[in-house]
């Protein structure tokens, strides 16, 4: 006992890690899935953390952004590199080729699904709701192929859509106009106009810019963005969930808060709900919810929970990356003053001063499209496209040997700073590396923002016709100037690149 009490605490709290961390490589060792031989190369794991503390060096000790580490691991492994963290298997792709393998491969199409453990805790926090963004198999093709046959039913891809984006194009510019040529925050008005658009085919009506309700929902969507990282963690660990604070509370808390949002408009709609006349997205699913159980079209996976989470889906998918884009691009016009004239002069000498541009004229303004590319390519706001995972298939990537439950991660960042792609000026703004001689807009194929096959995004026509209206709309109207401060192009850390925070003077043509 005396021997046992001279011990000093620090000792005690050593060897207790010493124990664990020996006690859990045995469990892991046990437990673990035999490897296949030709696994792609990677940085070496500890027990249990795997390939966590790696990052936590670069990101936390030598305070490099998580995108910047994912470019430099590419650089140093190659095409592709393979992690362990917490006991799951992670594969990245970092070239256009090994990414458009993972993209267009038949047994790569579903989300990451937590194991028999953590399924508990990870249908806790979500409720059970998939949706259409983070759901598989059969779930996932029944939801897609619904929605977009609904988006198409009311307009998306149409004239009369791109009316509809125009009109809200309208009240943006009036909104621009209140503030009399004095720095404002786009930040104010952009969400509000992005969101608008969705809102009108999922919500049924638009919200004006300064609601309160539409202010909170779009902050908790940010949130939820920003815990993009700590959500991961969360499933990869799903004991956080327990704890009454850390990363576990605020995914938690705010994933219930969203959900609460979104289910009380569901509950409003039912309330009013007419099956001869679907209004909006959200009659249009409660129409396959309410089908009677004998009816051989109904789905199994048409659920009041699953609407809730659609509507999530609809809502982040048609405003968060669209708004992003539209903060960066009028920032980028103000730091790249020729290149903004260089627009406007295409915009005025296509369709004059008396009318604003239309996608009719498109072909017309290659320019501009040219821009919206490169602004795309350059900003790379979502660095990791989306989250892939093989079931029970063994497959390869890249030559490599691909086990089965391996999650697979886009790397675009990389894609997107890849000199042997873009060139030496590959750092560089650069619109005419997306035009020909001609000066033809050019399709490039290492262009993977909105992904490709059968999981491509969605809402990726919307996005195109709502970058085009808005900018050309704006830029028709009004030239931009820098407000007070110094124009800053480094984005914020977080799952979805952001500017920080800037204001800008809209003068009038």
């Amino acid at each position: 006992m005396a021997a046992f009490m001279s011990i000093s605490f620090p000792t005690i709290v050593i060897l207790t890690i010493t124990v664990f961390l020996v006690y859990l490589l045995y469990r892991n060792r046990r437990g673990s899935q035999q490897a296949p031989a030709n696994m792609p190369p990677g940085p070496s794991g500890w027990p249990y953390f795997g390939s966590l503390p790696t990052f936590i060096n670069k990101m936390v000790f030598q305070g490099k952004p998580m995108e910047v580490v994912f470019d430099e691991l590419a650089k140093q492994y190659g095409p592709v590199y393979y992690m362990n963290v917490f006991g799951i298997r992670l594969v990245v792709a970092n070239t256009a080729e090994t990414i458009k393998e993972i993209l267009h491969h038949p047994d790569m199409n579903n989300r990451p699904a937590p194991g028999p453990k953590k399924s508990a805790a990870a249908l806790k926090m979500y409720a059970g709701a998939t949706g259409v963004l983070y759901s598989s198999g059969d779930a996932w093709r029944d939801q897609r192929r619904f929605s977009l046959s609904v988006l198409r039913g009311f307009g998306v891809g149409k004239k009369s859509f791109e009316s509809h984006i125009a009109t809200e194009a309208d009240y943006l510019i009036e909104e621009i106009h209140s503030f009399k040529e004095t720095p404002f925050d786009p930040s104010s008005i952009i969400p509000g106009a992005v969101s608008n658009v969705i809102n009108t085919l999922t919500f049924g009506r638009r919200f004006e810019y300064s609601d309160l309700e539409l202010k909170k929902l779009i902050d908790l969507i940010n949130q939820r963005m920003e815990n993009s990282g700590k959500e991961f963690l969360v499933l990869s660990a799903p004991f956080l969930l327990q704890l009454p604070f850390g990363p576990g509370h605020a995914v938690k808390t705010t994933i219930a808060e969203i959900r609460q949002r979104i289910g009380d408009i569901v509950e409003e709609h039912k309330s009013t709900y007419d099956p001869e006349n679907h209004r909006d997205f959200i009659d249009a699913y409660l129409g396959e919810v309410y089908k009677d159980d004998d009816d051989e079209t109904k789905s199994i996976h048409f659920t009041n929970k699953n609407l809730v989470q659609m509507v999530e889906d609809l809502f982040v998918g048609g405003t968060q990356t669209t708004t992003t884009t539209l903060s960066w691009a009028l920032l980028y016009l103000v730091a790249f003053p020729s290149i903004q004239e260089k627009i406007q002069q295409e915009i005025d000498d296509t369709c004059g001063r008396n009318r604003f541009p239309t996608m009719s004229d498109k072909r017309q303004l290659p320019y501009l499209l040219a821009t919206i590319h490169e602004l795309q390519r350059h900003t790379c706001i979502l660095y990791i496209l989306g989250v892939r995972m093989t079931y029970e298939v063994e497959t390869t990537i890249g030559g490599y040997a691909i086990p089965s439950r391996t999650v697979l991660l886009q790397n675009i960042w990389s894609v997107s700073k890849d000199p042997s792609v873009w060139g030496e000026d590959v750092l560089e703004f650069k619109p005419e590396r997306f035009l020909d001689e001609d000066n033809h807009v050019i399709k490039r194929d290492e262009h993977l923002i909105f992904g490709a096959g059968r999981r491509s995004c969605m809402g990726e026509n919307i996005a195109k016709m709502e970058l085009f209206i808005f900018l050309s709309h704006i830029l028709h109207r009004y030239t931009l100037l820098k407000g007070d401060e110094e124009i800053n192009l480094k984005p914020k850390a977080g799952g979805v690149l952001k500017p920080h925070p800037y204001k800008i003077r809209a003068i009038e043509r």
